[in-house]
């Protein structure tokens, strides 16, 4: 597969955007948000300090600060100013310069994603993605876990063992009943939720043998500036402090 192929095309598609995103439409704080967080996705399939990444890190910061509510001075020549980012870029693409990263792939597994305020969306079809890759267990870790877990989950292949964990007093009044229809319904996974989560802080995401941290809350992904990474050097202890928490957690709904 021609990843730099690949990477032109979106670099083109991105491009396409920018040029036809209009300067008197008063929603268009949102779509330089999607802009920010598409040049930082594509900062990563280049070698770290090269001149693409560079590139692209100024194109995103550049979309970000046009993101905020309000923003208007400069903006026509903030835009230009991310247009001849994308153009270099795309160039040195064509002419065989750029120094992409030995593993880049646009759509490329999950490993560091920066999600900016208002892309809920981006966020949301990121983290599906994560899950659609799970082929024995999930584990969620979120204490403000809610009903918007169960469209995620729905991605989730057959035969997966999915474990939640948060805390009772958070949860939507019907989440029993919800959580029993959706089990009825994909019947084909193996369900189960406990509350008990009371000392950590951050979101955790167990994909198989990967694990992921969020800093927001997986429903609120998008809302504000926040980062998912996956665990490395850490993972291992990490999981083994969240099974932990586990087994000294109560089954839900409770008897």
């Amino acid at each position: 597969m021609n990843t730099g192929g690949q990477v032109s095309k979106k670099l083109s598609r991105l491009i396409s955007q920018v040029k036809r995103l209009d300067l008197d439409d008063p929603t268009r704080g949102r779509t330089w948000a999607i802009v920010a967080s598409d040049c930082a996705s594509l900062a990563g399939c280049f070698r770290e300090g090269s001149k693409e990444r560079t590139a692209l890190e100024d194109a995103a910061q550049r979309a970000a600060y046009l993101s905020s509510p309000g923003y208007v001075d400069w903006e026509f020549e903030y835009r230009e100013g991310v247009l001849q980012d994308l153009l270099v870029v795309r160039h040195r693409l064509g002419q065989g310069e750029a120094q992409l990263a030995a593993d880049a792939e646009p759509n490329q597994e999950l490993r560091e994603l920066l999600v900016l305020a208002g892309t809920p969306h981006s966020a949301y079809v990121k983290l599906r993605d994560s899950l659609k890759e799970a082929r024995e267990r999930v584990l969620v870790v979120d204490r403000y876990l809610d009903s918007t877990i169960f469209p995620l989950l729905k991605n989730l292949a057959p035969g997966v063992s999915v474990r939640l964990l948060t805390i009772s007093g958070k949860l939507p009044a019907d989440f029993a009943l919800e959580l029993s229809l959706f089990s009825a319904e994909r019947s084909d996974l193996r369900i189960a939720v406990r509350c008990g989560l009371t000392d950590f802080h951050d979101r955790f995401l167990v994909v198989d043998d990967k694990v992921y941290f969020s800093g927001a809350s997986f429903k609120h992904l998008g809302r504000k500036v926040s980062v998912i990474a996956r665990l490395e050097d850490t993972a291992g202890r990490v999981l083994s402090e969240l099974e932990e928490r586990w087994q000294s957690a109560h089954p839900f709904p409770f008897q």
